[in-house]
């Protein structure tokens, strides 16, 4: 720990510890590579050039943010 600090903020008392961590070097491969494209319907489409490609689908995603915005609009209906 390299130090600690006593701030007053909001009217309440923070303590803030700040210490110094070791960074890690991690040797990357450059010649693996991972392309990821989002959409709607395909959440995600990736494609890289050591393995085949895949593809997670975003429609049941989707569909659930659909329900949801749905039941919050419900809930909020004739509110200020």
């Amino acid at each position: 720990m390299r130090e600690m600090r006593i701030v007053s903020r909001n009217g309440c008392f923070y303590v803030e510890w700040v210490y110094q961590l070791e960074t890690e070097h991690i040797q990357l491969d450059q010649d693996k590579v991972l392309g990821i494209d989002h959409g709607l319907n395909n959440w995600l489409t990736c494609v890289s050039n050591v393995e085949t490609g895949f593809i997670v689908d975003g429609k049941r995603l989707k569909s659930l943010n659909q329900w949801y915005n749905k039941q919050i609009a419900k809930i909020k209906e004739g509110k200020p």
